[in-house]
Formats: structure tokens, C-alpha cells, sequence
């Protein structure tokens, strides 16, 4: 029986470092399992993921109303390449959902699904250190897609019970900044503001070893969400993607009608927030306030026009 500490000291030292040297050290004094036992127990690790059924990650509890969601990103396997080429790019995704705070949910209600068991070890007695996956092919996304509709219909906001009070705070803190050390506005609200959203657990999905601007495997993304949902007896699934990704499911999601119609895309805050800022520099765009910017060399010249375009990013939050 090996010590948790050494199994995750082991572990750590390789994923961070990968250097077998110093997990030599470390095993020597005593610190640490050898390279050999983590390359065993990774591969183990891996073996057991691949070896599930299902489409739910360990952690997450196959149960509704618990705002169970994902989201799906790229991830550079190797970007220090001269040129920009050879790079390889994966489909990472999480699973987040709210922690059940009705029961008590230990994490061996969810063991079988994480890690095996005594007779899987028994039945292969020899620790392997090479991981033998199984080929999975993606199903073929060969169409097209184009969003052909697009409804647009205006709708009448309806005014937030709290906005009065809102404003209140806002006046109060405008107030509060007259009479000493104050917070910014953020920093301050959250101060007086209590949040009730409940914690949550965030656990990793399957890697897909594609880059995730693939109409494949952006449709193989949006089945996992289906299958998630389904698991977890939710009636529809809740997707964040990037910009990029975000509009091919948005494409594919209308040319497969209803497949898909149970499935919310959501937009990455980072990219919503961009837009925010060029409505910004739409309205601000001839005031003379950019202009003004320029000549006092507060902002580059060449930098003027994706700044009014909210495409840098940075020099909006400088300015804010």
C-alpha cells in the first residue's frame, strides 16, 4: 500500500516536470513513488477512463436540478514550434454542476465509475506502462451548414424588481468614495453582497484528440452534451464554446433540426465582453473622445481602429 501523499507527489512531479531524474530523487529519500509506479498507475488511470460506458465524469452526480452544464475548449499540445506548424490541438471539455446540498454525497457513491476495482486488479496482475486505447471513430460530419432564418424579434425588457435599490448602492458608493479609502466599485459590492450561489464540482470530460474546429467534432460535442443531459435526467443540455466553435454548432444545430433543439449555446463571456466594447466604440466613434486619446499619446495611432472595434482587449480594461 503506497502512501496518498507519495501517490500524488509522484504524479504531480511528473505532469509538472516530466523529468524521471527528480522523481528518482525524490523515491530515494523516501518522498515519492518511483517513475515506474507512476507510469503504472497513469496508465491505469487512463485505462479505466477509456474502459466507461458513460459520458458522465467521476464527481458529477446523475441527478437533475443541479444546473449540471459544460464547456468545450482547445488545448495546445505542442505551440513551441518555430513556424506556427505541427501543432497539435485536442478538444477538451469540463463538466461543472452545483454541489447536492440536500444529501450527504461522499466520493465513493461515484467510485465505480473513477476507479477499479480490487478484482480488475486481481485479473491483471502485471502493472502496465503502456496505455493501449481503443480507436474510436468520429462519425462524419460531411454537410455544409449555413443559418439560413434568423428571427429577430423585439421584445419589451422587463425592469428588474431590484434596480431601485441598485441605483441606491451605486449613489452610496459614489458617496463613500468622498470620505476616505473606498473600493472600486466591484471590490465594494462585493463586500455588501451576499452571494447565495451555491459551490460547485468541475470534473474533466474525455479528451478528443482533434482540434475542436472540426465540424465532426463539433458535432461530437453536441452529442456528448445530449448524452449528458440525458444521464443526468435533464431535459436539455448546457454548452458554452468558444467564439470559433460556437458559431459551426450554432450552423450545424439549424441545419440538423430538431436533433439538436434541445441544446443551449452559449457564447464564452470573454468574447461577449468584446463585443460590449465595440458597441462602446460604435457610440463613441467621432465624439473626438479616441482623437483625444491619440494626440495626448495615451493610446497608438495604429492601435485606434481595433480599439473602436473592441479587439483589444487590454487596452479597453486600461481604460475603464
Amino acid at each position: 500500500t503506497k502512501p496518498a501523499k507519495h501517490m500524488t507527489m509522484g504524479l504531480g512531479i511528473k505532469s509538472l516536470t516530466g523529468n524521471r531524474q527528480i522523481l528518482e530523487i525524490l523515491n530515494h529519500f523516501g518522498h515519492s513513488i518511483s517513475y515506474h509506479t507512476v507510469e503504472a498507475l497513469e496508465t491505469d488511470l487512463a485505462t479505466n477512463v477509456t474502459e466507461r460506458n458513460c459520458s458522465t465524469p467521476a464527481g458529477i452526480e446523475q441527478c437533475s436540478g443541479l444546473a449540471t452544464g459544460l464547456a468545450w475548449d482547445n488545448y495546445d499540445e505542442n505551440t513551441e514550434t518555430i513556424s506556427g506548424g505541427n501543432t497539435l490541438h485536442d478538444t477538451v471539455g469540463i463538466c461543472y454542476q452545483n454541489i447536492n446540498t440536500a444529501e450527504i454525497h461522499t466520493p465513493t457513491d461515484n467510485i465505480s465509475m473513477a476507479t477499479p476495482t480490487a478484482e480488475h486488479y486481481m485479473a491483471r496482475k502485471v502493472s502496465k506502462r503502456s496505455l493501449v486505447l481503443r480507436e474510436t471513430t468520429l462519425q462524419p460530419y460531411r454537410k455544409k451548414p449555413k443559418i439560413r432564418t434568423f428571427q429577430y424579434v423585439v421584445k419589451q425588457i422587463p425592469r428588474p424588481p431590484n434596480l431601485s435599490m441598485v441605483k441606491q448602492k451605486d449613489i452610496l458608493w459614489m458617496i463613500c468614495t468622498s470620505y476616505g479609502e473606498t473600493p472600486m466599485w466591484t471590490g465594494w459590492n462585493a463586500m455588501i453582497t451576499n452571494d447565495p450561489l451555491p459551490p460547485q464540482v468541475i470534473s474533466y470530460m474525455d479528451n478528443i484528440s482533434l482540434p475542436p474546429s472540426r465540424l465532426d467534432v463539433v458535432a461530437e460535442t453536441l452529442r456528448i452534451s445530449q448524452r449528458e443531459a440525458s444521464e443526468c435526467d435533464e431535459p436539455y443540455a448546457i454548452v458554452h464554446y468558444d467564439l470559433a466553435v460556437a458559431k459551426p454548432a450554432l450552423q450545424i444545430q439549424a441545419a440538423e433540426a430538431p436533433m439538436f433543439d434541445n441544446v443551449f449555446i452559449c457564447f464564452g463571456p470573454f468574447h461577449i465582453e468584446l463585443a460590449y466594447f465595440g458597441v462602446l466604440g460604435y457610440f463613441i466613434d467621432g465624439s473626438g473622445g479616441p482623437q483625444l486619446l491619440t494626440e495626448t499619446e495615451v493610446l497608438a495611432p495604429g492601435s485606434l481602429n481595433g480599439f473602436l472595434l473592441g479587439k483589444h482587449y487590454n487596452r479597453y480594461i486600461l481604460f475603464m
